[in-house]
């Protein structure tokens, strides 16, 4: 998929989301299909510097899950002058 096809698609869902009170269904849902579309695209920073480590695989995991977890906390600061995928490999 086309990058800047991938960032509208995303962006279109970071705004929805923003759009529903914190702790809704309706937030939640929209934040699962975030996340969805982040994991389908793989496009997350990879830290190949690092793979070689022995629980690389295992510690890739956990920094991925708290990601998302951050990104479902904080989805109000993402200001739209930032592609979608910059701000989540910052977060990353």
């Amino acid at each position: 998929m086309d990058d800047d096809v991938l960032d509208y698609q995303l962006r279109q869902l970071v705004c929805e989301a923003q759009q529903h009170p914190p702790n809704s269904t309706q937030r939640r849902t929209v934040l699962n299909s975030l996340i969805k579309k982040i994991q389908h695209s793989r496009k997350l920073k990879s830290f190949t510097k690092w793979q070689n480590l022995p629980d690389f695989e295992e510690i890739s995991h956990e920094a991925e899950a708290k990601t998302y977890v951050e990104i479902c906390k904080s989805i109000d600061n993402y200001h739209s002058e930032h592609k979608v995928l910059a701000w989540v490999n910052k977060i990353f």
